[in-house]
């Protein structure tokens, strides 16, 4: 009921949880079939896989295209690199019928799939600037990042081992937006994000306890 709101000219943020190296993946898959959203997509990914070795590039051109743009790093020394990413981003966003797809926990979460790392600021200076996008919260569950054995599952016994995608209402940053983007306001917009993850996590957690529909499976 969410995605029918969105047409191919909807500029958003996508802010899901990270569990494992294929969360967009399926993600997009779900938006270029249930969704009318537009397939220009871009994902912000670490610059020390996906640029600095050969396999992480081979990935990001065989899978999509180098949409996983633009690389973030977590050396300290290259930071001010960080803040061009974000620039880049909102101007991308800036462009009708574009989707950013970000990770508020900034990494993986290795532990409970109900459990979730801290946000990370950039995530918030991201949505608070963007001003033209929509901001879609998102909660996936149901995978890993073994490769091999998510390719076994998925042909093997797909019913048996679904794949959750639930997709939230708009986040509103109206009253933060008019505090300014200073560093605090942005960690408030990303905890924000998390907050609207952490909503629907819930959702889903009812719905697994047997209380409630799961619709919006996909696999």
């Amino acid at each position: 009921e969410h995605l029918d709101t969105y047409t191919a000219r909807t500029n958003a943020v996508l802010v899901a949880n990270h569990r494992s190296f294929f969360d967009f993946y399926v993600v997009m898959y779900a938006t270029v079939t249930r969704s009318k959203l537009s397939r220009r997509a871009i994902f912000p990914v670490r610059e020390d896989f996906f640029y600095d070795r050969w396999l992480g590039g081979l990935v990001n051109m065989l899978m999509t295209g180098m949409a996983m743009f633009p690389p973030i790093t977590r050396s300290k020394e290259q930071m001010p690199f960080n803040r061009f990413a974000l620039s880049r981003l909102v101007q991308e966003l800036d462009k009708e019928g574009t989707c950013v797809g970000i990770h508020p926990e900034g990494t993986r979460n290795k532990g409970e799939a109900y459990d979730f790392l801290p946000a990370q600021p950039g995530v918030g200076k991201l949505v608070l600037e963007a001003k033209k996008a929509r901001t879609i919260p998102i909660f996936i569950l149901g995978m890993g990042s073994n490769l091999l054995l998510e390719m076994w599952k998925n042909w093997t016994a797909p019913d048996k081992w679904p794949i959750y995608i639930s997709f939230g209402d708009d986040i509103d940053f109206t009253d933060l937006r008019a505090r300014g983007s200073r560093a605090s306001t942005q960690l408030l917009a990303a905890r924000r994000c998390m907050e609207a993850i952490t909503e629907l996590a819930e959702q889903q957690r009812t719905r697994q306890t047997g209380t409630g529909n799961t619709e919006e499976t996909t696999r």
